[in-house]
């Protein structure tokens, strides 16, 4: 047994023993400290998808809940502290996540790397094209003359 199953297993163990314990009406204090940590799964779990990518619209990201046949949308700032004291802080079960993309916005240069990566794209493609020409342009003309 290697130390990564060990800790495996009393991990397991104690969210185990965290449920249990919610379940009995949280006697031991076991039960809070397990809904605490299952309610970080939406941060978690925005984390783990890779964040917000650069042409997602961070002003503008919904989270879309059902509860007992009702559908609520609710639309919120990530940038901002508002929903740290919101009911939608906590992602719960088939919560639904919509990042809309920035409009207008497909291609933009906002680093150094990439500037320097479109630049010796656009020298190396202009230098194929060139010498694809000339080579043309040489077997035309030696054609000519022979």
């Amino acid at each position: 047994m290697t130390i990564n199953q060990i800790i495996m297993y009393l991990m397991a163990f104690g969210a185990a023993l965290g449920g249990i314990d919610q379940i009995l009406g949280n006697r031991f204090g076991y039960g809070e400290k397990f809904e605490n940590g299952f309610r970080m799964l939406g941060p978690v779990a925005l984390a783990m998808a890779g964040d917000i990518g650069d042409f997602g619209d961070r002003s503008q990201v919904r989270i879309v809940r059902e509860k007992e046949g009702v559908t609520d949308i609710k639309t919120f700032d990530v940038r901002s502290n508002d929903i740290i004291n919101s009911e939608f802080y906590y992602i719960e079960p088939n919560d639904v996540i919509y990042i809309q993309r920035i409009k207008g916005q497909s291609f933009g240069i906002n680093s150094v790397t990439t500037t320097i990566s479109v630049v010796a794209t656009t020298l190396a493609f202009g230098g194929f094209v060139y010498g694809l020409v000339t080579r043309i342009i040489n077997s035309v003309e030696d054609s000519q003359t022979e």
